[in-house]
């Protein structure tokens, strides 16, 4: 089981998972999924910059995209 944070209600955690550069600032990333007692299972990544902007990962493309351009996307 991976140190997170976590939601019994909806069961998702968030693991911090390091920094990345997007759109030349430093953001920090996080994993955002279910985690058991066999293992963490990533869901998606999001990351925030130091302004707050949040972005999240597009698993097909590998890019990064404002989190607020995919809100279909995250309630599928």
């Amino acid at each position: 089981m991976v140190a997170a944070l976590g939601n019994e209600m909806t069961g998702k955690s968030i693991v911090q998972a390091g920094s990345e550069t997007i759109d030349g600032m430093v953001c920090d990333v996080f994993k955002v999924g279910v985690n058991t007692e066999a293992a963490f299972f990533t869901e998606n990544h999001l990351a925030v910059s130091p302004e707050g902007t949040v972005y999240i990962l597009d698993f097909l493309t590998g890019e990064w995209g404002l989190f607020e351009n995919y809100g279909p996307y995250w309630t599928k």
